[in-house]
């Protein structure tokens, strides 16, 4: 019965959405990849606020009813039916008339076959902003391969018409590759030297806190097309902010807005929750919270941030674990193990998968004493504070079904801001 209600609630507000799509020909940017979506949507949003009247996918609306949601600028009403009663009337009313944006930025994602390519037949974007396909994909586990995952996330770039703006990650193969399956214009990102937006520098920037000093933040040095830009971001770590802003420079050069402008805009953006966000812990320690979700790519990824970091006190990591990996779970859990064996000081690890992450991290050399293994985040959590002191560093990571982001609201130095820094806040994800 439920499933059937949201068949047709979804259906209804498909519906609306393109009718005010087709009223108000909004230019629409679709983001889409394996990797960094919605921290790249929000970016994209950043930069054109600068310029246009722009709406975007709120957290991560990118499902068949999400893109809609987002299109018509909608809350998600969960289970309640008198809300979604609500949402249809707000939304028809929109075709009849309302204050449009002449933007939209959306998150679009694939759990299961054909989920992108039913989107892409009616959402006709006008650019298409692909990210990442890392070497084991999140949501495989219901595709016959990898590359039926990279066929289904491609057909959003097919959708483009001739007159319409491709923008790849030059550093991924498989992204470039895309290039050749559409006849539009395609501009590329990356630190590859053949593109046309170049990370030429990254600098990580530090500042003391408390008696300790903890990272703040990037300095990035950036070749759009021969135009050189510096722009700093408070709060942002890793590799994957940097693209953020490579990717967002990529669309301003790409539709001829003011790049240095575009460059002052993007200083403003702010890290999105769970996304590699730095949070103030307990006991002065410092939290980098990746809770919003994980893949083995993106915990190494972390690990390796982690790693690079400057710090007198120690370098923890509570890793859960990473799901829909399907046949591919164990070797992926595996690997995460053997590289926060050479990251970390402590391991703390949570949920069954995660058992091969504590044994591979024990076997190539962390101490036995050195790995926990939690029985879930509220443990976990308790582990954790028990041990902060002052300039420790921890990293919190897993798929969102672990929900480690009540871990990280158990060691914040102030927990009353959970609401606003932390992902899936709202009652629904409260009650489960």
């Amino acid at each position: 019965m439920q499933n059937h209600f949201k068949k047709i609630i979804t259906t209804l507000i498909t519906l609306e959405a393109r009718l005010v799509q087709k009223r108000y020909y909004p230019t629409v940017v679709a983001v889409t990849g394996s990797i960094g979506k919605t921290s790249t949507k929000d970016g994209l949003f950043t930069m054109l606020t600068e310029f246009v009247h722009v709406r975007k996918s709120q957290k991560s609306f990118n499902s068949d009813t999400g893109v809609p949601l987002s299109i018509l600028g909608l809350p998600n009403a969960w289970t309640n039916p008198v809300l979604w009663v609500w949402n249809l009337i707000r939304g028809a009313s929109q075709i009849i008339y309302t204050q449009y944006p002449k933007w939209l930025v959306l998150e679009v994602g694939a759990d299961k076959p054909n989920d992108i390519r039913d989107v892409a037949k009616w959402l006709k974007p006008n650019i298409v902003v692909i990210t990442k396909f890392p070497e084991i994909m999140a949501h495989i586990e219901f595709f016959e391969s990898r590359d039926a995952v990279i066929n289904e996330k491609a057909s959003l770039a097919e959708a483009l018409s001739k007159d319409g703006l491709l923008i790849l990650n030059a550093d991924d193969a498989d992204v470039l590759a895309l290039r050749n399956r559409v006849l539009c214009r395609t501009l590329t990102y990356g630190v590859s030297k053949e593109a046309t937006v170049r990370l030429v520098s990254k600098e990580l920037l530090y500042a003391p806190r408390d008696g300790a000093v903890f990272p703040s933040g990037i300095k990035l040095e950036v070749d759009v097309a021969g135009t050189h830009v510096t722009l700093m971001i408070d709060g942002a770590l890793g590799d994957s902010h940097s693209m953020v802003v490579l990717a967002s420079l990529a669309l301003a050069y790409g539709r001829n807005f003011d790049i240095f402008r575009a460059a002052r805009a993007l200083e403003r953006y702010a890290t999105p929750p769970g996304r590699l966000s730095l949070i103030d812990g307990r006991n002065q320690s410092l939290i980098i919270d990746d809770t919003y979700n994980s893949s083995p790519e993106a915990a190494i990824h972390a690990l390796g941030i982690l790693k690079s970091l400057k710090t007198k006190g120690r370098k923890i990591a509570v890793l859960g674990d990473m799901l829909e990996l399907g046949k591919l779970a164990v070797e992926a859990h595996k690997g995460v193990g053997k590289v926060a064996a050479d990251s970390v000081d402590m391991l703390i690890t949570v949920g069954i998968r995660a058992t091969h992450i504590a044994e591979n991290a024990f076997m190539f050399g962390l101490g036995k004493d050195k790995v926990i293994e939690a029985r879930d985040a509220y443990q976990a959590g308790e582990i954790v504070r028990e041990m902060l002191s002052i300039g420790d560093i921890v990293l919190v990571k897993a798929s969102q079904g672990i929900r480690l982001e009540r871990t990280v609201e158990m060691l914040m130095a102030k927990p009353e801001e959970a609401k606003e820094r932390l992902v899936r806040q709202e009652r629904e994800w409260k009650k489960r």
